[in-house]
């Protein structure tokens, strides 16, 4: 079991101070990993482009490592450059993190005015309320078996080209993959759900980033 931080206060205070002061010297920057001093939120937290270095240095899951790049490069630039202090701040010290990631996806796609099932056609919330009950159970301890969860991967794959249904889909098959696989897919859920669900709307589409941002922050700080 990989705990936050490895369970020590110092590689916290490294990481916060990394990214304080890329903050402070305007060296966090959009389009980039990492190159000239200046990159985005995995780039200037491990000075690389690699996700898997970035959860192995923090003990963070690999989903949440990718997670916070497609936020990041959603956001407006503006909070994009304050956010990976905010991450490193919010994380607490000797934790596993996937619960975290579970209570991020049930909130994504359940959530009654953000969540996918808010934007989803009545053909399509039924497979959606399937993962979300799915992902209910995981977090009160009544894990699905895995034949549950190729069941729901299955009945929201006819509908996934629908963007809530998408994000349903990828879900399910995040618990139906393997661990890596698994983490990889439902980050692209998290960050197609924000896309397709404000597909009309520009402006709209990175609000739902920032919302998707403070939602994975006061998941965070509410770790246990």
């Amino acid at each position: 079991m990989n705990l936050s931080y490895h369970n020590d206060n110092a590689i916290k205070t490294k990481f916060v101070a990394r990214a304080r002061g890329h903050q402070k010297a305007d060296e966090i920057v959009k389009g980039q990993y990492w190159g000239d001093g200046k990159g985005c939120a995995v780039g200037c937290l491990v000075h690389s482009s690699s996700h898997l270095q970035l959860s192995s240095e923090l003990g963070i899951p690999l989903g949440m490592a990718r997670l916070i790049d497609r936020l990041f490069e959603g956001m407006p630039t503006e909070n994009a450059k304050k956010f990976p202090l905010r991450f490193v701040q919010a994380i607490p010290v000797g934790k596993d993190l996937n619960a975290v990631m579970d209570r991020y996806y049930f909130t994504l796609l359940s959530d009654e005015k953000m969540g996918s099932i808010a934007f989803a056609s009545h053909k399509v919330k039924p497979s959606i309320q399937t993962v979300i009950d799915l992902y209910a159970r995981r977090i009160a301890k009544d894990n699905p078996s895995t034949e549950e969860w190729i069941k729901a991967r299955r009945a929201t794959a006819a509908a996934y080209a629908t963007a809530a249904a998408y994000a349903a889909y990828a879900a399910a098959d995040a618990d139906y993959a393997a661990a890596n696989a698994a983490a990889y897919a439902a980050a692209d859920a998290a960050a197609y759900a924000a896309y397709a669900a404000y597909a009309a709307a520009y402006a709209a589409r990175r609000n739902h980033f920032l919302w998707q941002a403070e939602l994975l922050i006061t998941l965070l700080k509410e770790a246990k």
